[in-house]
Order: structure tokens, then sequence, then C-alpha cells
């Protein structure tokens, strides 16, 4: 299987870029010889990864943080488009960066890549698509693997950028938490899902989970599976920031459902409209992307992963 790496060099403080040889040694121990693409500019790792496979690439190894992954499965599809760009090519992830968080869903957090690889097999995988509105009022596509979120959440992500990631994934999100909750206030919004529920709510964070877990290892959208051919959405309702910052431990365990200010949401297609002033912005993967309107639908199996069996993969 012929196979490219694209490796972001900035990833965990510039140490995958200083070990980029060492890198692809391990990489090709397992996997086989493969040729490694360094990236030089944030967006570039989509293009890199859409051209290895228009140029025969059967598997894609990405090499970074949750950033990095995000971009790379963007090139598995066209341009602005929800047809891939090569049938049956494969993902693969050798895990490096600040949060980490999809890595940490199938478990390749817990091993060394070698140790993962051995027995790895091709799985089907379901991809979410936002469709956002940009700074210039332009409607806006991306692709996601893991969660997408609105309200405080996009506010947080503004604020974990400015942040240095030498803090590490958690205490990095942590305290953009704080941060961005302080400066956020909530919002009522319209929530439409298949054809079956239309509701207004006010706001405090919504995620649309393909799979579970963002912000450095919170499970948000704790019942997501990225093979089950839908979306989940998890709501944060009208609560303020203590009692939000109070109950957060709660979603590291994933036990925040039990508590009556969270509540849970599933379908294939996800619309979110505005109902009052003042902009609300959204994420993918931890990149801020936009505001609202959203629009989110589920691509069942568009790609393969290529990983070892995992629970999180039945």
């Amino acid at each position: 299987m012929r196979t490219t790496v694209i490796l972001n060099p900035q990833a965990a403080a510039g140490r995958a870029g200083r070990e980029a040889a060492k890198i692809q040694n391990r990489i090709e121990t397992s996997l086989g010889i493969c040729e490694v693409v360094q990236t030089t500019q944030a967006g570039e790792a989509t293009l890199l990864t859409r051209k290895a496979l228009e140029e025969g690439s059967e598997r894609i190894v990405s090499v970074g943080g949750d950033g990095t992954n995000n971009e790379v499965v963007n090139g598995f599809f066209k341009e602005r488009s929800t047809e891939v760009v090569r049938e049956g090519a494969a993902l693969s992830f050798f895990p490096m960066g600040t949060g980490g968080d999809f890595c940490r869903v199938l478990g390749l957090n817990e091993r060394t890549f070698e140790e993962a690889y051995r027995d790895a097999e091709l799985f089907p995988m379901d991809v979410g698509t936002m469709w956002f509105q940009d700074p210039q009022g332009e409607q806006q596509m991306r692709h996601f693997l893991n969660v997408a979120s609105f309200g405080g959440s996009g506010v947080i992500t503004q604020k974990v950028g400015a942040l240095t990631k030498l803090l590490g994934g958690k205490l990095a999100y942590y305290v953009g938490t704080i941060n961005g909750l302080m400066s956020y206030k909530n919002k009522r919004v319209r929530v439409r899902i298949d054809e079956d529920f239309d509701e207004e709510m006010v706001v405090n964070t919504a995620a649309v989970g393909n799979s579970t877990c963002f912000g450095g290892g919170m499970y948000i959208t704790p019942n997501a599976n990225i093979r089950d051919g839908e979306l989940d959405m998890v709501v944060a309702g009208d609560v303020g920031v203590v009692t939000f910052l109070r109950c957060s431990s709660h979603i590291y365990k994933a036990t925040h459902l039990d508590l009556p200010f969270f509540r849970q949401l599933r379908g294939k297609h996800i619309r979110i409209d505005a109902l009052e002033d003042g902009e609300v912005f959204s994420e993918t993967d931890g990149e801020l992307c936009g505001r609202l309107p959203l629009e989110f639908r589920v691509q069942e199996s568009a790609i393969k992963l290529f990983a070892p069996a995992h629970p999180s993969l039945a």
C-alpha cells in the first residue's frame, strides 16, 4: 500500500520536526516504505494530503495533534465538496500534539506506534461536515473527525489559541475554559434535527460529535460513535460560569449527562440558527472556524481508518 506521511514539524513544541527522521523510521518499521512531507504553514496539510491522494497514495499517516489531523481529513475530500478524492484511501495516525483527542478515543495514546499498528486493520469511518459563515459573511464548509462545537466553546478555542501550548493539553484547555466562559454570554438559538425536531433553546455550549472527546480529554459526546451513521449533539443549557466550571470534572469522566442542564440529541442532519444579536463562534477539532448559522451532516463510511481494533470502533 503506497503511504504518504504528512508531518507537522511544529507539533509537540517542535519535537516532531526535530525527530522527523526517527518518526519516519518508526512508521516504516510498521507500515513499510513511505514518503514524508512536512508542512510549512497552517492549512497546508489539507493541500498536501489532497495532492498525495491525487497522485496515487492509498494511505495517509497524520503526524501531529488534532489540528493537523483535521487538516489531513479535509484533504481526503475534493475542495468545497463532500466527494472524496480517492475511494478506499485510508487514514492512520502517529500521535503528537497538545490535545490528541481523536487518538485518545482510538486508544493510540496508550501504546507505542509499533505496538498499536502490529495488528491494525481497515475500518469504514464516518466523517462530520459543518457549514458555517466566515468573517466576510460567506458560507464555508469543513469536515471533522471528532467534535465540532459552538457557543462558549468557540470563545474558549480563541483563548486557548492565545496560550502557550507548553502548558500541556489539559492545563491549556482548563485555563482557556475559564477565560472563555468569563467573556461569553449565553445565546438563544433554534435547533432543527432531521425532520422531527425543531426547538428554541438557550445555549452555553453545544457540541456535535462524530466521536466523543474534545478539549484535552473532555468526553463531551460520550455516546457518539464514528461508525454509527449519526451525529450526537450535547447541549449545556442556560447555566452560569460558576456552575459550568464546578461541573466540568463530570465531562472528563463522561458522567455529565446525568446533570439536569445537559441534554443529548442525535441525528444525521442538524441545523442551528441564532435568534438574537451577537456573534456565536464555532470550532471543529479544536480549530476556530466561523459563526452561526451552522449546518451539520454526517458522511457515512466516507473514508477508511487503518488502526488497531478498539472498543470505540465496535
